[in-house]
């Protein structure tokens, strides 16, 4: 498969490559660099996406690192409600608070 710069030059010219070689020389490697620069500028590009790929995928994971501590949280305080409303539903006396024993070993 021939470049389309390539191939438009031999259509320009009505010429084969090996002709336009020998007989348009400075045009074909004229083509050639244009060709190799436009493809350095791609590299390029395609280097600074890549950047901002990754860089959006690490934004993507720790946004979802958050969203799921933050979902976590949320159940932890759920259920606690749920046991402080069943504690408090249940009317349970309240026992006076227990002396602590002194080990005898001390």
């Amino acid at each position: 498969m021939i470049h389309p710069k390539v191939q438009e030059l031999l259509t320009k010219h009505g010429k084969t490559l090996e002709q336009v070689k020998k007989e348009h020389t400075g045009e074909y490697q004229a083509v050639l660099e244009a060709i190799a620069s436009d493809s350095l500028a791609q590299t390029a590009r395609i280097t600074e996406l890549t950047g901002q790929v990754t860089t959006l995928e690490t934004n993507l994971q720790a946004a979802t690192v958050r969203a799921v501590t933050a979902e976590q949280g949320l159940v932890k305080e759920s259920r606690a409600k749920l046991v402080d409303d069943a504690i408090a539903a249940a009317n349970l006396p309240v026992l006076p608070p227990t002396r602590t024993a002194t080990p005898r070993w001390t």
